[in-house]
């Protein structure tokens, strides 16, 4: 019920979805309903680069580090034992749902997310920033331990602004039945292919294609 009272407070006085409903609103209005819907969290949203894998599908969500075991030694303090990559996934927040073109400028056939790199982790270790810096150590025992440091700082590499531009975007709607989401994959710039939005209400779906639509038949070049 709550969901279904933010989507009410967000229609903006859309019409139901309908065959001609394009006619009804404008692509600012388009963009003023998804801004609410993504801001308020009433629907997911996620952008990234690889459609086949959902668990890292996310802004090219994988980076490395280098590992390395270190055994105590005899009054030689600590020595190296092994090391080797692994791969450390950066963790994102979305915030800034906005209509900035690549011009910086209003625009509104352009999509734009601001995107925040809060921390990076894998199955062993988690990285935040930016107190701790890009390297992190684990003591195991009194003569054991492992320091994981990241190649390279995933803020750089992964900082937004991204966008949809929708006068190139196309987008195809399925059901993922076993958990109740409406998925809409919208592929976008050559930065990040692909951006993800998940509704979990049927009716709310409607209207988010009817505004994905009412974009993409107003921005056609």
């Amino acid at each position: 019920m709550r969901l279904l009272t933010l989507a009410a407070c967000g229609l903006l006085g859309l019409m139901p979805y309908q065959a001609n409903a394009q006619l009804a609103m404008s692509s600012e209005d388009a963009q003023r309903f998804l801004s609410q819907m993504l801001q308020s969290r009433t629907i997911a949203f996620t952008i990234g680069n690889d459609l086949n894998d959902r668990e890292t599908f996310g802004l090219v969500a994988s980076t490395t580090a280098v590992a390395t075991s270190y055994n105590k030694k005899f009054l030689r303090g600590w020595s190296e034992h092994s090391s080797f990559r692994k791969p450390v996934h950066a963790q994102f927040d979305f915030t800034d749902f906005g209509h900035v073109g690549k011009e910086e400028k209003y625009d509104d056939c352009s999509t734009s997310v601001t995107v925040n790199v809060t921390g990076a982790k894998n199955t062993d270790y988690s990285f935040t920033f930016p107190a701790d810096g890009l390297t992190k150590e684990r003591v195991y025992s009194e003569d054991s331990k492992w320091v994981y440091n990241l190649e390279g700082d995933p803020r750089i590499r992964f900082g937004g602004p991204y966008r949809i531009d929708w006068r190139i975007a196309t987008f195809q709607r399925s059901k993922r039945q076993w958990i109740g989401l409406t998925d809409f994959l919208i592929k976008t710039d050559q930065r990040a292919p692909y951006a993800l939005i998940s509704v979990n209400n049927e009716d709310l779906a409607d209207y988010v294609e009817n505004a994905l639509r009412v974009l993409q038949l107003s921005c056609q070049p």
